[in-house]
This record gives structure tokens, sequence and C-alpha cells, in this order.
């Protein structure tokens, strides 16, 4: 544990032993009274199943537009996002990207589901579109030698 055992920072940063195992990192995006908001890839990402806790939290107050581009979001929450407008800009579904305009406080939808979602419907479609092909090929294969035996 971090208590017993306290991190080497010694040297350059990028080889120090680090603590997040026993120190939950969260993160909080807070935006007062600015004109627009872009957030243009914003990947924020803590997994359940690998026992991470950590989790983002957005907060937005006195903005015009809130824009979020081809986002990738996991256990994100939203606080309030008080904006005139908010969009989001996508191509999981459709190419090439679409924008939406969205309710601004949707987009974290608690469990973070932006993202996450459209990659389980890609696999789950995949699975299916191979199940597909091999019962076509299967069928196929049965008609054709259904045939050779007839004749």
């Amino acid at each position: 544990s971090c208590e017993t055992n306290p991190p080497d920072q010694t040297g350059p940063p990028s080889r120090w032993t680090d603590c997040n195992d026993c120190v939950v990192s969260n993160l909080r995006l807070s935006f007062f009274d600015v004109e627009h908001v872009l957030l243009k890839h914003l990947a924020i990402a803590s997994y359940e199943h690998l026992n991470e806790e950590g989790h983002a939290t957005l907060y937005a107050v006195g903005v015009k537009t809130f824009r979020i581009d081809d986002p990738f979001l996991s256990r994100v929450t939203v606080d309030s996002i008080d904006a005139e407008e908010c969009w989001l800009r996508s191509k999981a579904y459709r190419n090439p990207y679409t924008d939406v305009q969205v309710d601004c406080n949707s987009y974290g939808d608690g469990d973070g589901t932006l993202g996450a979602g459209y990659i389980t419907l890609i696999v789950f479609g995949v699975i299916f579109g191979l199940l597909f092909l091999l019962c076509c090929f299967y069928l196929c294969r049965l008609g054709y030698t259904s045939a050779d035996n007839s004749s």
C-alpha cells in the first residue's frame, strides 16, 4: 500500500513508481462564463471490470455553446451543464461525421455510455454477420450436394 511503501519519485517523471492502485484519481472539468467550449476527441475512461475506481465529472455555467467531437466516455458524470446549446459530433453509425444537438446534461448518462455502447454493438454485429455468412455457406453447400445426388 502507499502508506507503508511511499512511491519513489526520484529521476525523471517517466520512471517514477506510481501509486494509482491505492489512490483513486478523479478528474473534474469545470467551465465558468466562457462563450464556447469544444472538447475534441475527448477520451476519458475508467473500467469497473478492471477494478478502476476513478471517474470524471463535467460542469459548466454561463456557456453559450458546449460541444464534444468524437468522444469516448466511460464512467463520466455530468454535474450540470448550463449552456444555451449543446452539440455532439460523432460518426459511430454514420460516415461522414454528423452533428446532433443534444440535451446538455446527457453527455455522461451516469455510467458514460458514449463510445462504449458503440463498441459493444459493433462486436455483436460482427459476430451475427459471421454466423449469417456461415449459415448461407452451409445452405448453399447443402443445396449443391442435394442437386448432385438427384442427378
